[in-house]
């Protein structure tokens, strides 16, 4: 069940790509997923997670769905600092 929902996740940071052909970015999901597990998550890391694995902008909308097919949630401030976060590093590297 949990690797249907990362593979959701996946094709919502990448579309076009193959479910499966592309399995790091399941990891990095999954990394993302457990990190926000955690009682006081790592901002920083969590957004890291994020931004490697999308191939799209990480929209508040995209954000909050990813979350809701992980099944994970954060507080709101700290939900808007990985959003954040995670669209600078990505916007950064696709340049």
């Amino acid at each position: 069940m949990n690797l249907q929902r990362l593979q959701a996740a996946q094709m919502e940071l990448a579309p076009g790509f193959a479910a499966g052909a592309a399995k790091t970015e399941l990891y990095l999901l999954a990394d993302y997923q457990a990190e926000l597990g955690k009682r006081l998550p790592d901002t920083a890391l969590a957004a890291s997670y994020l931004a490697l694995a999308s191939a799209v902008p990480i929209t508040t909308a995209r954000y909050r769905q990813v979350n809701a097919l992980l099944c994970v949630s954060t507080t709101p401030a700290r939900a808007r600092a990985i959003q954040a976060a995670a669209e600078a590093m990505r916007a950064q590297e696709a340049r």
